[in-house]
């Protein structure tokens, strides 16, 4: 059995490193901070080296992260990487495999980097799924850490973030996956756009539940490209204030990503999810009637099993 390993979770603003110890998936060690692929490719094309020495690059960045962790890991444990490290502005381009691929992790594309004098330990990089028209890199990993069982019901899993994922799976097999640019969107509204002068970020407010409801209801009715510029009216009518405005303007554009699932054709609805998007997602979906079908997953955990449990399918 691995005692322990190295789980990364490279993406592309973001950079996390966590030491995990078996056989309770503990948490021993972690660092997080904003190095995310984007930058760190930045920095090699800055070097103009040769392709042939991009990987050293990328080794020499967490050699020095592995570095910074509080508990030094044991020797020539392995050290496994989802995310954006496979994408082809990371360490190695991996293909994505192509869905349907089944859940377990057994379809995935995975690459081996053996150690060496340069670098301790084995690292293992995992690849994305691509349907026809969409992608994913990260969430496949997640959804093998969730236990699904290989049955004939239909479930949808609903992963929050910047770019939102829902992905249905049946038979044991990821059968499709979709991407809403919902955070990515209500950042934009909230720092660029005419609304801006009418929001004001903020975590706390009177009613604030209250507010995203009704963004989320109003959100079923309403054409977005209409309803979003009635925060601007709202503001300037002094009907709503700056703060509620963004309460009201989260309901929306969540309310917007998930009023078209139809609740009749899903056996359950998954959240999984980690921090603060877990309870508004969940809160716009009880609102949307799906109290009897709901069930919620934590991310974290899900991401550490699945990695886990690929590294242990795959590790010879």
């Amino acid at each position: 059995m691995i005692k322990q390993f190295l789980s990364c979770d490279w993406g592309t603003s973001s950079f996390r490193l966590r030491l995990i110890s078996q056989p309770d998936l503990s948490i021993v060690a972690e660092i997080n901070d904003d190095k995310g692929i984007a930058a760190v490719y930045n920095e090699w094309l800055q070097t103009r080296r040769p392709e042939a020495e991009r990987v050293d690059h990328y080794k020499k960045i967490l050699l020095s992260q592995m570095g910074r962790l509080a508990v030094q890991p044991l020797p020539g444990i392995p050290l496994i990487i989802s995310g954006m490290a496979s994408s082809s502005i990371g360490i190695r381009e991996i293909p994505y495999a192509e869905i349907p691929v089944r859940v377990d992790g057994s379809g995935l594309h995975l690459i081996t980097i053996p150690a060496g004098d340069d670098f301790p330990t084995e690292i293992y990089m995992i690849s994305g799924l691509k349907s026809s028209d969409d992608v994913i890199r990260g969430e496949e990993t997640i959804l093998t850490g969730c236990d699904i069982p290989d049955d004939e019901k239909k479930r949808l899993f609903i992963l929050p973030g910047t770019h939102s994922k829902h992905i249905i799976v049946q038979n044991g097999l990821i059968k499709s996956c979709m991407t809403f640019m919902t955070g990515e969107i209500f950042d934009l509204l909230i720092n660029k756009s005419i609304l801006s002068k009418s929001i004001e970020r903020t975590g706390e407010s009177t009613g604030a539940d209250d507010l995203f409801a009704r963004g989320v209801r109003e959100s079923l009715s309403s054409n977005l490209l209409n309803s979003i510029f009635h925060i601007r009216t709202r503001d300037l009518f002094g009907e709503m204030s700056k703060s509620e405005n963004y309460h009201y303007l989260s309901g929306l554009l969540i309310g917007e990503e998930l009023k078209n699932i139809n609740r009749l054709e899903y056996d359950s609805v998954t959240l999984v999810s980690t921090g603060f998007l877990s309870g508004l997602y969940k809160n716009a979906l009880l609102a949307l009637g799906f109290a009897d079908k709901f069930r919620q997953l934590d991310a974290e955990k899900a991401f550490i099993k699945g990695q886990l449990s690929i590294l242990n399918r795959y590790k010879t």
